[in-house]
């Protein structure tokens, strides 16, 4: 009866995220947490009224999985928090139990496995489907811009290298007699190219369906921000600038002022790094003298870290530099490790950081910053991504799990 009651609800709570994601492109937390500790409380009824922890131990292993394969997928930018919220709830209802032995039927195995699997496939279909789809619907924006991409001098020399290892790959085809060693190799010789033009698809979609400027009383907490917003900034150097030695000590004197060299304890044992103020804890031991606290060696208290903390907000933006050594890198801007050479390939600014890509997701208090800068005529758009609504994936998975499980 339990299995009916979790099953229906669970598939209750996934329509409803359905509908409201794919209109608003968010799940409400009453309906994630709602799950949750529906999923939590019914395990706790189970267990006293049949008198078995594995009930609640059961719901609790679902919910904390899902927690850290969620968190995993959420931190490398697959998907938002929502999403996560969304699995953890499901597996607070389902429960997850760990099979032992290892199954030797489909039917021996765990409902929440099945449902893991199917969501996996489901979700790779899904976002192909959505992101083709997303092509289709503006398609004149999406041809132009790929046609850029194309045309690009990186994305030429990518080309050329595939090219030239697809080449090789099925020169091995042609003259290896192994049936294995000649399909292996053919699957190679199709996928490697494949790989960078559906990598240049997925690319070309984001920048041309995905970004988009609205106002900051539009935004929602979790939103994505695409481009870094800071405030009071000041351009310290223009794009296209090689850095001399002299670029890099007045990049340096203005790290000093924010960054600072401190010790922190790991596992016993004092490790001395620099820090931004922002990074600092209570009980780190300053090593130099700061825009604050002008004494060395000092262990900091609660109020200093507080104190230090006020000065975190300002801070370089995250400009993308170009090296050139043996082979050409471009990366983000590091001021530890600049060298004199290195091209700026975006303007570096110095301010106040208010939110961008590295923040996953925009929390409320600065939606009320920008908010607030908006009514005072500082800012009047922001840049975001719009994710692909995933939950209707995981209804369509739970679908075929049930399906599955019943044939």
């Amino acid at each position: 009866m339990k299995e009916i009651i979790a099953l229906a609800l669970a598939f209750t709570g996934l329509t409803a995220g359905s509908l409201t994601d794919l209109r608003t492109r968010e799940v409400p937390d009453w309906i994630n947490y709602g799950l949750m500790l529906t999923g939590i409380g019914l395990a706790i009824l189970a267990t006293v009224i049949y008198k078995d922890a594995m009930f609640l131990f059961k719901s609790l292993l679902g919910l904390g999985f899902f927690f850290v394969l969620g968190s995993i997928l959420f931190y490398t930018g697959q998907w938002g928090g929502g999403d996560t919220k969304m699995l953890m709830g499901i597996g607070a209802i389902i429960g997850l139990t760990i099979p032992w032995p290892i199954p030797e039927t489909l039917e021996e195995v765990p409902f929440m496995l099945l449902f893991l699997v199917a969501t996996l496939l489901c979700g790779a279909i899904y976002g192909i489907l959505w992101t083709i789809y997303l092509a289709i619907k503006k398609r004149g924006d999406f041809l132009m811009e790929a046609k850029k991409n194309l045309s690009n001098p990186t994305s030429k020399k990518i080309k050329y290298a595939c090219l030239a290892i697809m080449i090789l790959f099925f020169i091995g085809f042609l003259l290896t007699d192994d049936f294995y060693t000649k399909m292996s190799l053919l699957f190679l010789a199709i996928a490697i190219p494949l790989m960078f033009y559906l990598s240049l698809f997925v690319k070309t979609t984001e920048k041309v369906c995905m970004i988009k400027k609205i106002s900051p009383d539009k935004l929602t907490e979790g939103e994505w921000i695409e481009e870094e917003i800071m405030e009071n900034k000041d351009l310290i150097f223009k794009k296209g600038k090689v850095l001399s030695e002299k670029d890099i000590e007045k990049i340096n004197e203005i790290s000093q002022k924010y960054y600072i060299k401190a010790k922190r304890k790991y596992l016993g044992m004092w490790i001395s790094r620099r820090f931004h103020v922002s990074e600092l804890k209570e009980g780190d031991l300053l090593q130099e003298k700061s825009l604050i606290i002008e004494i060395k060696n000092k262990k900091l208290s609660k109020e200093d870290v507080k104190r230090l903390h006020e000065l975190g907000s300002y801070k370089f933006s995250s400009t993308k530099i170009q090296r050139n050594n043996l082979f050409k890198s471009v990366r983000e801007f590091d001021e530890y490790d600049i060298k004199k050479g290195d091209t700026l390939l975006e303007n570096l600014y110095f301010g106040e950081y208010i939110s961008g890509p590295k923040d996953l997701g925009i929390s409320k208090e600065k939606i009320e910053k920008l908010i607030d800068y908006m009514k005072q005529g500082k800012i009047k758009k922001v840049t975001i991504k719009e994710g692909i609504p995933f939950v209707p994936s995981f209804l369509l998975a739970f679908i075929l799990t049930l399906v599955i499980v019943n044939i």
